[in-house]
């Protein structure tokens, strides 16, 4: 973290499961994340990652034999805000299919401003 960050909160945003064993190796062991359709059994290949919001339940299913390894983490985002996140998100890919012109120069202009006021 450099100087200019040293006074500013970071908000893990995004976690992910690297998955390090092959699925056929192990039964059970899948990462269960609770979607709002349902609950979704993930088991990847080895050397796969899945990220899901940090503000997902999740849980691993019981091992039944075998041996499952993973290494997991989490992104962080200087924007606290869940709706700002979005925002920007959703401001910068209507940008991104914007023609090159003075538009397009004037958008990236505030969409790099709303980054600096809010982070």
């Amino acid at each position: 973290m450099g100087e200019a960050d040293a006074g500013r909160r970071r908000c893990a945003d995004l976690s992910f499961t690297l998955f390090l064993d092959d699925p056929a190796s192990y039964e059970g062991g899948e990462l269960v994340l609770a979607t709002q359709r349902r609950p979704q059994g993930v088991k990847l290949a080895a050397g796969s990652v899945v990220i899901y919001p940090t503000s997902v339940l999740h849980a691993l299913a019981p091992v039944r034999s075998g041996v499952r390894r993973a290494a997991v983490g989490w992104l962080e985002s200087r924007f606290r805000d869940h709706d700002q996140r979005m925002l920007l998100h959703d401001f910068e890919q209507a940008v991104a299919g914007q023609p090159h012109d003075a538009n397009r120069r004037r958008l990236t202009l505030v969409f790099a401003n709303l980054m600096k006021l809010w982070s």
